[in-house]
Parts: structure tokens; sequence; C-alpha cells
């Protein structure tokens, strides 16, 4: 199934990305990527990593980008299904920190587990979000 062409807010959106996502091939991944638009709010993409032995440093630039545009939106980017030796490539290359340690979610020996973690996570928080009034001036 294709990706959503525009970022639906208030919801999750979960994605496996599939081929090789080094050099050009991370151009083309952040080309296929839901558009966030200026009025997008509260939505969640959880990128599903499995089988994701290491990852370029395009690709980690590619989601740096889109991390940050979506926090612009305040909306988050959640990693799932990573695995222990990528996650510990990622922090010891600071990409964690870009990230936050709470949207990692590292894989398990049951397949699945560590997407729904996080799907179940960020349903709170889009239901946290939601719900929460906007400050009086």
């Amino acid at each position: 199934k294709d990706p959503p062409e525009v970022l639906p807010s208030n919801q999750v959106t979960i994605l496996r990305p599939y081929g090789s996502l080094f050099y050009a091939a991370a151009s083309v991944f952040e080309e296929q990527l839901p558009e966030i638009m200026d009025d997008t709010r509260h939505a969640v993409m959880i990128l599903n990593l499995r089988g994701r032995e290491e990852l370029g440093s395009t690709f980690l630039e590619v989601i740096e980008r889109y991390s940050d545009n979506l926090k612009q939106q305040e909306c988050r980017l959640m990693l799932s299904e990573v695995k222990p030796e990528l996650y510990e490539q990622m922090r010891d290359t600071g990409h964690v920190d870009a990230f936050a340690i709470e949207n990692f979610f590292i894989r398990t020996r049951k397949v699945g587990e560590a997407t729904i973690a996080a799907y179940r996570q960020a349903l709170d928080w889009v239901e946290a979000v939601s719900e929460r009034k906007p400050e009086s001036p």
C-alpha cells in the first residue's frame, strides 16, 4: 500500500520502508514521505525499521529533517523495531538525542511487539494532546 500523500492530523501512520535506504535511495524515500501541511497537528509517524541492519548517514539526515518538520507542527516521529546494534550506532553518532529516547522502540524476539508498543504510545499521545485546551492569553 502506498503511503498517504498528506500526513493526517490527530492520527497515527505507520510506514515500513523497503529496499535500499542508502545515498540516492534515501532521497527517493524522502520524496515519498507524507507531506506535512501548515495545518497538520498532533500526528505521529512511526517508521518500522524491522530488518534494517544499518542505516546510512543520508537516510538519518532525511529522517532527522522530517522529525524536525514534524516537531514544528506539534507532531512526532517514532522509530520501531530498531535493532539494538542500530540503536547503539545512532546513540554513538548523536542521532538518539535528535529524536528523543522515548521515540525509540527496540526490536524484541516477538515480531511486531515494538511496533505495537509504539502504536499504543502514539495513540495515547494523540489523545492527550488533542484534549488539551489552548491556554488563555
